[in-house]
């Protein structure tokens, strides 16, 4: 594991070769392979980290087969960037389609102007108007907040 470790600490680009060179010199001078995981895991917090971090302890621990446990681990990491990307897709065509129809709203006022120019000046000159305005411009605001928060996923 020591020797795997420093060769991917020379071979691979920093800052991932250089934070992995820096755990292989910990190994080096007698730090226990947990701890200088958990000191890796540390320095550069992941979830994906944390798992092969997992898989390469309890491997190293249960003396069980590595190329299996990352075999796995890679296939199972695969499929959960192939399930964000598809998360991603859904919330923002939902959100895009929550723009559009408040975005309509706006399109159908202009076009009232637009048909009828006195269609403003009577919606400003009164007070039923003006509070009719002033409720639609709150609720597409709501309405646009509400959108953001009901699409905002972390993965």
């Amino acid at each position: 594991m020591q020797t795997a470790l420093a060769i991917a600490g020379d071979e691979l680009a920093d800052p991932a070769g250089r934070e992995i060179a820096h755990m292989s010199r910990e190994l080096d001078l007698g730090t226990p392979l947990d701890a200088a995981f958990e000191r890796l895991q540390e320095r550069i917090p992941g979830r994906d980290l944390s798992v092969l971090v997992s898989t390469l302890v309890i491997s190293h621990r249960s003396g069980g087969s590595l190329i299996t446990a990352l075999r796995d681990l890679s296939f199972t990491l695969e499929e959960r960037k192939e399930t964000a990307r598809e998360v991603r897709t859904l919330v923002a065509e939902s959100s895009y389609t929550g723009y559009m129809v408040a975005g309509m709203g706006i399109v159908l006022l202009c076009l009232l102007m637009f048909m009828n120019d006195q269609v403003l000046h009577s919606m400003t000159s009164t007070v039923v108007g003006q509070l009719a305005l002033l409720i639609a411009g709150v609720g597409y605001a709501v309405g646009i907040v509400l959108i953001n928060r009901m699409t905002r996923v972390k993965l």
